[in-house]
């Protein structure tokens, strides 16, 4: 594992709760959520989400679709527990997201919410290839991310003094990614993310569809 990957992970296992307290409520990226369940087109679907941290989206997701059965993974074991509290009759995983092919069954939908923006490159490639293996056909994949240039990936340092590495990726290249994988991209949102600094940076959500 590179050292930068096990650095990003312990800052999500120390900053757990702080994110449960920020993002549990937090709505700007709802009209995004609204679109990938109304893309699914079914009550009662089988969906896997990857990075789930504390449990915000899965909760959002358990509420809108009540019939649907949610397998909710991240890497961190804490992230995990803490989501445990915040939503019932989900099952919850620890699972790195680059370790997804070790999964045997297969979805309807996929979400992941800011989790390939701590992926290298080519482990976005392979996060995408495999996450294509396990969508039924006409499945629903949701990838969220930062829009920007790769070769300005970097190491953020947070209020805390806690760091992790981010990378940056642009919409035609994940969507190349899409089509090289059978998955037809279907909707991009841009939603604006207000900054401490008072700028704002563009949050790019894509949706696609297993053909």
């Amino acid at each position: 594992m590179t050292d930068h990957y096990q650095i990003t992970i312990q800052t999500w296992k120390k900053l757990a709760e702080m994110y449960a307290e920020k993002f549990m409520d937090f709505n700007i990226y709802d009209e995004s959520y609204e679109a990938f369940c109304s893309e699914i087109g079914k009550s009662d679907p089988s969906i896997l989400e990857i990075g789930c941290g504390p449990g915000n989206v899965t909760r959002w997701l358990r509420k809108r679709l009540p019939k649907s059965t949610v397998l909710a993974t991240d890497v961190a074991t804490e992230m995990i527990e803490v989501a445990k509290t915040y939503v019932e009759n989900v099952q919850f995983e620890v699972l790195d997201a680059r370790d997804i092919d070790s999964l045997k069954e297969k979805f309807d939908a996929i979400m992941s919410g800011f989790c390939v923006l701590y992926l290298e490159k080519s482990d976005l490639e392979s996060f995408i290839k495999n996450s294509a293996s396990l969508l039924n056909e006409q499945g629903i994949i949701y990838l969220s991310f930062i829009e920007g240039d790769y070769s300005d990936s970097q190491i953020q340092i947070g209020k805390t003094g806690d760091s992790m590495k981010v990378h940056y990726y642009q919409e035609s290249e994940v969507n190349d990614l899409f089509e090289a994988n059978s998955i037809e991209p279907i909707q991009s949102i841009r939603v604006p993310y207000p900054l401490s600094d008072g700028s704002e940076q563009i949050h790019l959500i894509l949706l696609g569809r297993k053909k």
